[in-house]
């Protein structure tokens, strides 16, 4: 070692029938010198541990982050899967009185409600409308609703029946 404690000169290679040579002065002894000879093996075994050490801590790593991204993908996709299939029960049923039971996560479960509120209050619209077309088309005497401009904006089956003109083309 120098003056400041760094080895004054090195020697060697990973060669296995080689010897790593390190030489050093040795502080306060100026012409003397410490040399150590070390079978390549030894002197480089923990590299290779080391080396074996890290080539495994990555394949682990990479293992649990595919394994990781294979969980959330499954954990996600199989609720929003389910979500799905409930709401294209609502399509293809035709009926708004299909309610989704709340299921999974928290987020699933908002999600459920809040669908069946949309879906409750869509059917209590719905059937509003339909009570009032109803009525509106029971009525014997022509009813004809127009707007500030006068246009009309709806005519029950009276007003269609007695003008024989239909809807468009009131």
């Amino acid at each position: 070692l120098d003056k400041s404690g760094k080895l004054e000169r090195f020697s060697g290679n990973r060669d296995p029938d080689r010897w790593v040579t390190a030489e050093a002065g040795i502080p306060n002894f100026p012409g003397l010198h410490l040399t150590v000879r070390q079978h390549s093996e030894i002197a480089y075994g923990p590299a290779r541990g080391l080396h074996r050490f890290m080539l495994v801590a990555v394949i682990l790593s990479v293992l649990t982050i595919v394994v990781g991204i294979a969980a959330t993908a499954l954990f996600a996709t199989k609720p929003l899967g389910r979500f799905v299939s409930e709401i294209d029960k609502v399509g293809e049923l035709g009926g708004l009185g299909h309610r989704i039971v709340p299921f999974g996560s928290t987020e699933f479960q908002g999600l459920s409600r809040s669908l069946n509120n949309m879906l409750e209050n869509l059917e209590s619209t719905t059937t509003s409308r339909d009570f009032f077309n109803g009525v509106l088309n029971s009525i014997n005497e022509i009813l004809i609703v127009t707007d500030s401009g006068g246009r009309i904006q709806l005519a029950n089956w009276a007003a269609t029946h007695t003008t024989k003109w239909s809807l468009d083309e009131l």
